[in-house]
């Protein structure tokens, strides 16, 4: 199975990022999302969830998570620049 580098794959890409990220998750630790924002050098934001697993953030609290997501692309919409 191939490598894959996602903090190297992200190094010089200047796109809004959300990086969203159950603090349950055992797939993949939150931990990784964590490093990858702090390494990511565009426009970003972290939004890590209690209480989901992996790939159930928006379950839990879905009007909060379409507002939070909705709000972060119009907020870097080349339109609002």
């Amino acid at each position: 199975m191939e490598q894959v580098d996602a903090a190297a794959d992200i190094r010089g890409l200047k796109v809004p990022i959300l990086f969203i990220h159950g603090l349950e998750d055992v797939t993949i630790p939150p931990e990784c999302s964590r490093i990858l924002f702090d390494r990511y050098d565009g426009p970003k934001m972290l939004r890590l969830e209690p209480g989901a697993a992996h790939g159930g953030t928006a379950g839990l609290n879905p009007e909060q998570y379409r507002q939070e997501v909705r709000a972060f692309f119009i907020g870097h919409s080349p339109r609002n620049r």
